[in-house]
């Protein structure tokens, strides 16, 4: 595809990145959704050259038949944290609970540890209950946070990104893991190297979580084989960040990630 002319010279710099977070995050969602649960390399498999017409390769169907560009349910559960915070004009875990009991209500899909959450009647009784998973949903619908609270003090960021995890995901790790995404897209958004800084993030987290995000985030390690599934926490933000290193565009990092 040829460059894109930019037509909306009414907005800023920061406001562009703001919808490119959003909509590059449903688009790449969209992109994978039919593939999803299924072997990897199928998409490069499928579609080895680019597709420039008609849907592209927007073709819908997989486990749950999603229309063509439809997204899943990370994105929706994003939309919906996003509805809660404008509602509120803050985050509040009450609103957003309800906001999350109201999309599951209908949802075509609902991760397991996302579901066995939404069915008590709060989410008190999550946070402090036994049962973990370190999953990867809190990550997935994190992006929004990464526009919401970018000029939000440091501390304040990691305590919003923490709490709306344990909404769904008590585990620490689905927390931190979230808490690195949000960090990395902000400082992509901020016109900043997001990698150079995964370092200076890994320093932030308690020493009882941080050594498995070490291993899996550094420069040598690679998606294949698989030794970790990327439903977990560690597996989800390993091969985003490792689909970053590899790639120099938007449009190969998402071939990438979805290949994998």
């Amino acid at each position: 595809m040829g460059p894109m002319r930019n037509t909306h010279t009414d907005i800023g710099q920061n406001e562009r990145c703001a919808i490119g977070a959003v909509v590059g995050a449903a688009v790449g969602d969209a992109l994978g959704a039919p593939f999803e649960f299924l072997s990897p390399g199928l998409y490069l498999d499928t579609f080895p050259e680019p597709v420039h017409t008609g849907l592209c390769e927007m073709i819908g169907g997989g486990s749950f038949d999603w229309e063509p560009g439809e997204f899943t349910d990370d994105t929706q559960m994003g939309v919906a944290l996003a509805e809660a915070i404008l509602e509120q004009g803050a985050y509040d875990p009450d609103v957003t609970w309800r906001w999350f009991l109201s999309w599951s209500a209908t949802a075509t899909d609902i991760g397991t540890t996302t579901s066995w959450s939404l069915s008590h009647d709060d989410w008190r009784d999550v946070a402090n209950h036994p049962r973990h998973s370190a999953s990867n949903g809190a990550l997935m619908r994190s992006f929004v946070l990464a526009v919401a609270l970018n000029s939000h003090p440091d501390d304040v960021i990691r305590d919003v990104v923490l709490h709306q995890s344990s909404l769904t995901h008590p585990h620490p790790a689905s927390g931190w893991g979230a808490w690195i995404a949000v960090e990395l897209c902000r400082t992509y958004m901020n016109g900043e190297d997001a990698l150079a800084r995964l370092d200076d993030l890994l320093a932030l987290i308690p020493a009882s979580e941080v050594d498995k995000f070490a291993e899996m985030l550094h420069p040598s390690w690679t998606p294949l084989p698989r030794t970790l599934n990327n439903g977990s926490v560690w597996g989800c933000l390993a091969e985003a960040v490792w689909a970053l290193r590899s790639t120099s565009s938007f449009e190969d990092a998402v071939v990438a990630a979805v290949n994998l």
